[in-house]
């Protein structure tokens, strides 16, 4: 039992450690008028970040990077480490992008998705930068433990499922879902519910993503 959690730990160290991961690549750049002007923003992701940040005028002024990288995960929302010792201001977070990963992984990169799915799984990034800017630091802590709980992420990812919806996003993040779930089975994803039949959703799927809008009828006019 143990040994499985000394494992995710040393994972996540890997995904959030800068100098653990591997280089990214030198890209062009620029910001978004809305965002601390020190953020960076890689060109080709910004046109589907300036259809997004609308949605999220609560990140303005955030020091926000997002870019392209090698890397296993498809999409990663890193906060600085350093984030414990600034004012919230001065914040910064990082979304990294996979341009190359593992064939598993291949079909759901960012560049082999439709516009509409990129701007659903960006949103999803964007909200979990949301989620830590509008906590408290040691938030960013307790979610660094919550990976030796798979429990826990269920319920972390769902849940940031669930603030890109509450803004209007679902629309995007349908898309993004229904690429996913077609492109990959459910259960790459989705993990058992103390091995029952019935699944424990981490990530939505499409029709949850369905109901929840209906519920939100002021936000989603059909």
């Amino acid at each position: 039992m143990w040994n499985s959690k000394i494992f995710r730990l040393f994972f996540v160290l890997i995904l959030n450690v800068p100098f653990l991961t591997i280089k990214a690549q030198v890209i062009e750049h620029d910001s978004i008028e809305v965002l601390n002007p020190k953020s960076k923003i890689d060109l080709k992701l910004k046109p589907y970040l300036t259809v997004l940040m609308p949605y999220f005028s609560d990140l303005k002024g955030l020091q926000l990077v997002v870019r392209e990288r090698k890397q296993m995960i498809p999409l990663t929302t890193v906060p600085s480490f350093m984030n414990l010792f600034r004012r919230e201001k001065n914040w910064k977070i990082n979304i990294n992008v996979s341009n190359q990963s593992i064939k598993l992984f291949e079909p759901i990169l960012v560049k082999n998705m439709p516009d509409s799915a990129v701007i659903g799984v960006l949103g999803h990034e964007l909200s979990h930068a949301k989620d830590f800017y509008t906590h408290r630091p040691n938030y960013m802590l307790k979610v660094f433990f919550w990976h030796l709980n798979p429990r826990k992420i269920d319920k972390f990812e769902y849940n940031t499922d669930l603030i890109a919806i509450k803004l209007g996003i679902g629309h995007y993040l349908k898309a993004w879902s229904k690429h996913t779930h077609t492109k990959m089975a459910v259960s790459d994803f989705n993990r058992k519910k103390d091995n029952e039949i019935k699944e424990k959703e981490r990530y939505m799927k499409p029709e949850t993503i369905e109901k929840w809008m209906n519920q939100f009828s002021e936000i989603y006019t059909k």
